[in-house]
């Protein structure tokens, strides 16, 4: 009987739906991880922005905790498809599925109650269909039954866990901004009083300044004045000497000559 070469190649094609779901798991969490945060970005959610509730329903969807499952899922599913573990196949498929349930109830919330356009919510739920009807029909699958329950059950308990985790994460967002805000606030209003502290500061050593060059010229045009004044005093003194003087010479002349 011809036998198959067994290599990677062959491995990949021989569980087929499982080499697609980690490749296409690893491919979604690392592009979450390196775009954290996306789903705020107004060219993805345009304005008005959803109301608190929803924005709490799928906030999880771009956050590095559900990246770093998808690519932890994605990876065990590959190593479980090129060493032949079955147990790393079914188990990763298994612990992605409420992944995919998170992301399709999430999405559903987004697409058809917040009315913004989108499909990411009709691929989500065909890859949990995929994933179980894989899960189903997988070869020697002796754990198929609660494999699936389990999947079913984690899909619903991480829809739940992932609301209140978006609701306490805006909630704890919600006051960081506040919190940022209040700051941002009590710096510009330091900065303002900083600044007009500073104005009041200068104007009044302008006026300080000024207040001095006035006594200076007040103090120099006091000491002019005073020199004049002095030389004038001076002046009229000299004067009366000499009026002194002349009266002597002319009481001298009429007591001489008489009066004419």
């Amino acid at each position: 009987m011809h036998r198959i070469k067994d290599g990677p190649v062959q491995r990949a094609f021989s569980h087929w739906n499982h080499f697609c779901f980690g490749l296409f798991s690893m491919i979604g969490g690392l592009y979450i991880w390196f775009h954290q945060g996306y789903l705020d970005d107004p060219r993805v959610t345009p304005p008005p922005p959803p109301s608190p509730a929803e924005h709490a329903i799928f906030a999880f969807a771009d956050d590095w905790w559900f990246s770093l499952w998808l690519i932890i899922c994605g990876l065990a599913i590959l190593v479980g498809v090129f060493y032949n573990r079955r147990l790393l196949r079914d188990g990763g498929l298994v612990a992605l599925s409420p992944a995919m349930g998170a992301l399709s109830v999430a999405f559903i919330v987004r697409g058809l109650f917040d009315v913004r356009f989108n499909l990411t919510w009709v691929f989500a739920l065909l890859m949990l269909f995929l994933l179980v009807g894989t899960l189903i029909r997988g070869t020697r699958m002796d754990i198929k039954s609660w494999a699936v329950a389990l999947g079913a059950l984690g899909t619903f308990v991480t829809t739940i866990w992932a609301v209140i985790h978006g609701y306490h994460s805006d909630t704890r967002q919600a006051d960081r901004d506040r919190q940022g805000m209040e700051k941002y606030i009590m710096e510009q209003v330091k900065a303002d009083n900083e600044s007009l502290r500073k104005e009041r500061e200068n104007d009044q050593a302008q006026f300080a300044r000024d207040l001095n060059d006035l006594k200076a010229k007040k103090d120099a045009m006091e000491q002019e004045l005073n020199q004049q004044i002095a030389l004038k005093v001076s002046e009229n003194e000299a004067l009366r000497k000499r009026n002194a003087a002349l009266e002597r010479e002319n009481q001298a002349y009429r007591e001489r000559y008489g009066e004419l």
